[in-house]
């Protein structure tokens, strides 16, 4: 098979061989995971890198909750002072 530039190029020699920069880049990274919270690749089960990332996006959840719940109450209550207001 003919060899063309552009494959010339993405090879790199080395002492045992030829390696194209694909394989030599998948195995210099063992699998890892990425953490749901910061990034961070760690090597593990579970979304989180720590208990740490975990507990702080269990809080940042909550906090999201409950700013819709306010929302939603905040909304209701100008819907209901409209309708009293306008006399429906």
């Amino acid at each position: 098979m003919p060899t063309t530039a552009s494959s010339w190029c993405r090879t790199r020699w080395t002492e045992g061989g030829s390696e194209t920069a694909e394989e030599q880049h998948t195995a210099k990274i063992p699998q890892h995971r990425h953490c749901r919270r910061c990034g961070k690749a760690f090597i593990g089960e579970g979304p989180y890198c720590s208990d740490e990332c975990r507990d702080l996006d269990g809080q940042a959840a909550k906090k999201k909750l409950y700013r819709y719940i306010a929302e939603i109450a905040v909304l209701w209550a100008v819907v209901i002072a409209a309708v009293l207001v306008i006399g429906l």
